[in-house]
């Protein structure tokens, strides 16, 4: 097992295959956090596929020794079918089990953290992204690295399509911002006919592509307790060398896509509700 400090939490990284041995590593562990815990302590359970009843004594004595120092103990990211086994077998002794890091830090009371926000940000609106060109326009995006962006950073934009996020949780925005070449083959694949030249007639179809890709991404995020994210109407702007700007661009994330013609890209910018 992987322990890592992350500042103001410690994470314990549990192995795909979860053996009887581990049950020790984690026993192991406990007797050495006892003297000087972290406020929050996780056991992270996004590998696990496989797991060892005899492992369920360890969390549990995990979990007693973190709560006697004051402090909190939750175990994230276990899989719809771990989480089942892990309640069954947890029931009744009090340890917290959490969809995210982000719901963690809730329960220990902890403030918001925004590169983890950020993290959690990316999968729902990847997962969408995707769904929607399948569906929508019959074209398969290949995901690119996410990346921060940064004041030098420079992106081919042609049609973008923005939104605010309000929650109680954060503030900013979500933005789709195109390509020329790949906008054309968005709007050919969205409306069955081929597009070999931009019009100012077609952008609506970027606040479409946009609209529905927030609303699958935001049902998926305000499963997570806090976010609350509220509705959002897009704008579209449109031109050439575009460059955007936000009072948190530094912290901006950019999700790049690929499609056989053109590139575009999501642009997330986040802000603390409590800022």
């Amino acid at each position: 097992m992987l322990v890592k400090d992350n500042g103001d939490y410690l994470s314990i990284q549990c192995p795909s295959v979860v053996a009887p041995k581990n049950a020790e590593d984690l026993r192991q562990i406990a007797l050495g956090l006892i003297e000087k815990p972290k406020m929050l302590t996780v056991l992270d359970f996004k590998e696990v596929v496989t797991i060892n009843e005899k492992i369920y004594n360890s969390i549990i004595l995990l979990n007693s020794a973190i709560i006697k120092k004051n402090c909190f103990f939750s175990i994230i990211n276990a899989s719809n079918n771990i989480e089942v086994l892990l309640k069954a077998a947890l029931k009744g002794s009090e340890v917290n089990l959490s969809k995210n890091i982000h719901e963690a830090r809730v329960f220990a009371g902890m403030g918001q953290n925004k590169a983890e926000i950020y993290a959690i940000f990316v999968d729902p609106f990847v997962k969408a992204t995707e769904k929607v060109l399948q569906m929508q326009c019959n074209l398969k995006p290949v995901l690119g690295k996410p990346y921060q962006k940064s004041v030098t950073t420079v992106l081919d934009m042609h049609v973008v399509g923005i939104l605010s996020l309000v929650s109680k949780a954060f503030c900013g925005t979500i933005a789709l911002c195109f390509s020329s070449s790949a906008f054309l083959s968005v709007y050919s694949g969205m409306f069955g006919e081929p597009a070999e030249t931009f019009s100012e007639e077609m952008v609506d179809a970027a606040a479409e592509i946009l609209n529905m890709i927030f609303g699958i991404a935001k049902a998926e995020l305000n499963e997570i307790e806090g976010f609350q994210i509220e509705k959002s109407i897009p704008s579209v702007i449109y031109g050439e060398k575009m460059r955007l700007f936000s009072e948190v661009q530094q912290k901006s994330v950019i999700i790049p896509f690929k499609l056989e013609k053109g590139d575009f890209f999501l642009e997330i910018s986040l802000k603390s509700g409590e800022n």
